[in-house]
Formats: structure tokens, C-alpha cells, sequence
């Protein structure tokens, strides 16, 4: 079949175009779905320096795959993922309903935990000048209480100390020895 520019070549839904002696490669529209179906004993591979994901109308990205360089995945046209050489950036939040595997020494963030083992010095950072770390509960009676604030100063202030059933023992709250 010679094919001159500007000719088309047009299938009737289910009609394949088939490539390799057993079929191994198909291209067609069902009446329903476009398909790609690779069914040869190697694998498919699409080669480009920059292959480019978009909708039917190419108007918003879905995804990029960019050689030497970055994995871009997209929401609504907005990029949310992206590797890089140190790693991956995530844009927005990451709703993960497992752990989140931290270094080689097993340290993990889950839900309602985050464990660090026995592996060296363990730290929490908070790199912005001034501001201070505040550690929040919830009770069954009011959401996100404040139970402990360190301050930029290095003060430390223990929201509920004397009041409530926290009668200021050593059972309910943060006791200090300077001994």
C-alpha cells in the first residue's frame, strides 16, 4: 500500500492494523476504547528524547517522561510529580496509606506515628527563623489542642500543666532534674 501526504488510511471499528507473523502487535478501535496491545514474546517500547502524555484535544499535559532528566505526572494540567537526581518533588499533599520508608535504618512515618531507630542521633528540624514547633492532640471533646509548644527561645510551654485531671505530678507531665 503506497499512502501519498494527505492520505488516510481508515479502519471500521474493530479492524485491526496488525504487525509480526503471529500478531504480536495491534492497533484498532474496538467501538468503544482505542487499543494498544502487544502481544509478542518481547516487550513494547515507544523511543523518544521527550514523549509527551496529553488529553484527546492536546490542551493539558498529562504526563512527560523527558530523557537524561525528569518524570512529570500531571493533575488537570497542573504537574504534582516530578523525579529529579536527588529524588522526587511532590506538589500538594501525599495521601500515603502505608509507611513511608525514611534512610536505611528502617526509620518510618505512618499514620498517627513517626518512629526512628536506633541507628545515630535522631532530629526534628524546623529551619525558619523564629517560628516554633507545636505538638497537637485531639480529645474526644475538641479537635487539635495545643499540648506542647517549644518556642524559637528554646522555652517550652506544656499547655495543660496544673489544670484539669494533669494535677502537675510527675505522672501527668513533663518533670525536669537538674541534678
Amino acid at each position: 500500500i503506497a499512502v501519498s501526504a494527505n492520505d488516510d488510511i481508515t479502519f471500521t471499528d474493530s479492524s485491526k492494523a496488525i504487525f509480526g507473523a503471529g500478531s504480536d502487535l495491534q492497533i484498532y478501535h474496538d467501538g468503544n476504547n482505542s487499543k494498544i496491545t502487544e502481544n509478542g514474546t518481547g516487550d513494547l517500547f515507544i523511543g523518544s528524547d521527550s514523549l509527551n502524555i496529553q488529553n484527546s484535544a492536546h490542551t493539558e499535559y498529562m504526563a512527560k517522561f523527558l530523557a537524561d532528566s525528569a518524570v512529570k505526572l500531571y493533575y488537570d494540567n497542573v504537574q504534582k510529580f516530578q523525579t529529579t537526581t536527588g529524588g522526587v518533588e511532590i506538589t500538594g499533599d501525599a495521601d500515603v496509606s502505608g509507611e513511608v520508608q525514611v534512610g536505611g535504618q528502617g526509620s518510618n512515618f505512618s499514620e498517627n506515628n513517626l518512629r526512628f531507630k536506633s541507628a545515630g542521633a535522631a532530629y526534628i528540624d524546623h529551619n525558619t527563623v523564629g517560628q516554633s514547633f507545636i505538638f497537637r492532640v485531639s480529645g474526644s471533646s475538641s479537635l487539635d489542642t495545643t499540648a506542647l509548644t517549644i518556642k524559637s527561645t528554646g522555652e517550652i510551654q506544656a499547655n495543660d500543666y496544673g489544670s484539669g485531671n494533669n494535677t502537675g505530678t510527675e505522672a501527668y507531665n513533663l518533670a525536669v532534674d537538674s541534678s
